[in-house]
């Protein structure tokens, strides 16, 4: 996972955002905690690349978010 995220970090011109938000919309509604935490730190390092402007995607992902920051596990709140 970190190595995958290094590679889009370095090669962020050619990440292609609009379509992972696609794969990332369709798997955010699951209800495994690991799952979430994953999905969750995938939109904070997306969010923390400036080249990514994000805030167009997350009328996309939003709900999605709101029920993961619903889960009980503290784990993925504190993500």
């Amino acid at each position: 996972d970190r190595l995958l995220k290094d590679i889009v970090i370095e090669t962020c011109s050619q990440f292609e955002v609009i379509a992972f938000i696609p794969l990332l919309r369709e798997r955010i509604y699951v209800r495994n905690a690991f799952t979430r935490q994953f999905i969750v730190s995938w939109v904070s390092l997306l969010t923390s690349v400036p080249e990514f402007d994000m805030v167009q995607y997350l009328p996309e992902i939003m709900d999605g978010l709101f029920h993961i920051l619903g889960d009980p596990n503290p784990e993925i709140r504190k993500s």
